[in-house]
Parts: C-alpha cells; sequence; structure tokens
C-alpha cells in the first residue's frame, strides 16, 4: 500500500474547532489564520446564533423584495441580531405590534401601503423603534422620498443598492454596538 504525496501546493493544518488535521489547497498564496472544517464552522456559527449573548438587537426588515429581505436577514443574523421580515405596510405593523424592535428598516414603496405610513405609525406605537428607511426611488407627489421619510421620524435614510455591509453599520450604530 503506498502513501499518496503530498503536492507542493498542499499544506497540513489544523481545524480550529475540533483539533483533526486538515489538507489544505494553498494555491492561493493565503495564510488564513482560522481554518475549519466546513461542518464544524456551520456548527460554530449556530453556536454564535444561539447564544444569548450574541444577540445584539431586534430588527424587522421590511421589503416587498423578497431577494432584499433574505440579504438583510441573514446578513444581520450572523452578526448576531434577532431578524424579523415583512413583505408589505400590513405585515409590518403586525410584527411590530408583537414584537418590540430595536431597529425597523423600511421600504417606502410598499404593495398596498407605504413606508411613510408605516414610520408614522411605529412613531405612535414603537416610540424607542429606531428606522431606516430605503429606497430604489427618488420623488413622490413630487417630494423628495427620503427627505419626507426623514421629516416623519426616520433615523436613517439610504438609497438602493444599499450593499449589506451598509446596513450593518447602519444597524449597529443605531444601537450603539459597533
Amino acid at each position: 500500500m503506498s502513501i499518496p504525496r503530498k503536492r507542493d501546493d498542499e499544506t497540513d493544518t489544523v481545524c480550529t474547532a475540533c483539533g483533526q488535521e486538515i489538507r489544505a489547497d494553498d494555491s492561493s498564496g493565503g495564510t488564513g489564520t482560522h481554518v475549519m472544517h466546513l461542518d464544524c464552522y456551520l456548527s460554530e456559527r449556530e453556536k454564535r446564533r444561539a447564544s444569548p449573548s450574541a444577540r445584539r438587537g431586534i430588527v424587522v426588515v421590511v421589503d416587498d423584495e423578497v431577494a432584499i429581505r433574505m440579504l438583510f436577514q441573514v446578513t444581520l443574523e450572523e452578526r448576531g441580531h434577532v431578524v424579523t421580515t415583512a413583505a408589505t405596510a400590513a405585515d409590518a405593523l403586525a410584527v411590530c405590534a408583537t414584537t418590540t424592535p430595536d431597529v425597523v428598516i423600511v421600504d417606502m414603496f410598499l404593495p398596498e401601503g407605504s413606508g411613510l405610513e408605516v414610520i408614522k405609525a411605529l412613531r405612535r406605537t414603537c416610540p424607542t423603534a429606531r428606522i431606516i428607511a430605503i429606497t430604489g426611488g427618488g420623488t413622490w407627489g413630487g417630494f423628495e422620498v427620503l427627505a419626507t421619510a426623514k421629516e416623519a421620524g426616520a433615523d436613517v435614510t439610504l438609497r438602493k443598492p444599499v450593499p449589506s455591509n451598509v446596513i450593518v453599520e447602519a444597524v449597529e450604530g443605531l444601537l450603539g454596538t459597533r
């Protein structure tokens, strides 16, 4: 029986989670300090999510575009936030009535209602929630949408597309957890 020989571009390293050897392809020239088996990484990530100390804020994401809701949800959950999503103004208000959100991210253009209605309602029913208004549009009825959102009570306004790192900075800046 012959022992397979290691290629020159392979290195032996140890999984930082379980301590077992990993044979890794090092052709990229990278020098990672935290190398893990995929299963170990996923297990560690779930432990972080389940840890009460990791939960930094309760966030509600309101957007009719499923891709945006999912992107923001996954990104913020990976940072330890508890995230709930809603696709309509009515759903958003129902979710906010049953939770006490720290931050609500609201798209200004929603089916069956508007983000402006959500912001005004939140200021009455959930005055401690911090609000981030987002939109890809510019004006509505002759008024600049994000300026109107700010006047209605939004704490932060962002124009789409909003990169995930920017939404993290905005949420954690409002929470004071950056």
